[in-house]
């Protein structure tokens, strides 16, 4: 089995589980092997594992269920139209976009805009500006 990336914290590290390591999981618990063993060979927690295969028996699957939180606003869909925007205008403002979000009916925040191009793997820059004083102004 191969191991995920591992984080650390000020706790020390550890292997985050994913959906293949859910079912290994399940197929360890399943051939009646301890959850103590099974901690070792997936290599991650005791707890996380124990709570995995608790869910399972309760919910039928190890997968955790769906959040009961507000969907966000930014989907899939409206990540597309900002690509579009961006590439057809890259030297678009955040209110340019941020209105013509407003013209299919999203109604977002600056920085909402902002932090959505920045997880689309966008960035921006800041134009550049003399200085209000020169040397010579200083100087004086």
């Amino acid at each position: 089995m191969e191991i995920s990336s591992s984080s650390k914290t000020k706790h020390g590290s550890y292997y985050k589980a994913d959906d293949l390591k859910y079912d290994g999981i399940i197929y360890l618990h399943l051939t009646e092997i301890s959850s103590t063993k099974i901690s070792a060979i997936v290599q991650i927690k005791l707890s996380t594992v124990k709570k995995i295969i608790k869910r399972f028996q309760k919910a039928g699957s190890p997968l955790s269920g769906k959040s009961s939180g507000r969907s966000k606003i930014v989907n899939k869909r409206t990540e597309r139209h900002l690509v579009q925007i961006v590439c057809t205008d890259p030297f678009a403002n955040y209110d340019q976009l941020r209105l013509a979000l407003r013209e299919i009916e999203i109604f977002v925040c600056r920085a909402t805009v902002i932090s959505s191009l920045r997880n689309l793997g966008f960035g921006s820059y800041i134009a550049a500006h003399k200085p209000a004083l020169t040397e010579r102004h200083k100087k004086t």
